[in-house]
């Protein structure tokens, strides 16, 4: 603050009184803001005219009209593809066999679950008419000397005409001492 008025410097202004230059100037400054008027119009139109050919490549190009070609495939490529063809056309039959199968086998189960409540039927029936139950376990026995039907029938405590049976024997004969038969034990459970 302690500079003068002398020590600022002012700018200095040209002032024209000749009104030749003084249209000079302003028919420059008029021509310059006609050429950036141009331009700026320009590069409106040049911006519209893209956003318009973006709009449309945007709308034509799902189309298929611009496609492109499609490269040219491989023979492996190729191999391929008809081995996958091959298969495909393999599978159908297959698919169907398998099928079938199915159901056959659904078939075969509905009989075996029929099968199985005819022979629990049955086992119920005869367990109701009093014959007695499969035997479990076998006992082999050598006849001796002595022995009858009866006698080891009393002693295994199964019927005669069981032991008979087991064994294939005929009416009324047993093997001589010696020789084995089988039992089947009715009290093992």
């Amino acid at each position: 603050m302690g500079k003068n008025k002398e020590d600022r410097l002012e700018p200095e202004v040209e002032v024209v009184h000749d009104p030749e230059q003084l249209s000079s100037s302003y028919r420059q400054f008029e021509t310059t803001q006609r050429s950036s008027g141009k331009i700026w119009g320009i590069v409106t139109l040049s911006i519209a005219g893209l956003c318009i050919i973006a709009l449309g490549l945007w709308i034509f190009l799902p189309l298929g009209i611009f496609t492109l070609p499609k490269p040219e495939e491989s023979p492996e490529f190729k191999a391929l593809k008809e081995e996958v063809q091959k298969l495909r056309s393999e599978i159908s039959p297959l698919k169907n066999e398998l099928q079938t199968l199915r159901s056959e086998q659904k078939a075969s189960q509905e009989q075996l679950v029929a099968l199985n409540e005819k022979i629990t039927a049955l086992t119920k029936k005869a367990e109701s008419k009093g014959e007695p139950k499969t035997p479990k376990k076998a006992i082999v026995y050598k006849i001796k000397q002595g022995d009858t039907l009866n006698s080891i029938a009393k002693k295994y405590q199964v019927h005669p005409e069981d032991i008979r049976r087991w064994n294939q024997l005929s009416a009324k004969t047993l093997p001589p001492p010696g020789k084995t038969i089988t039992i089947y034990s009715p009290n093992d459970s």
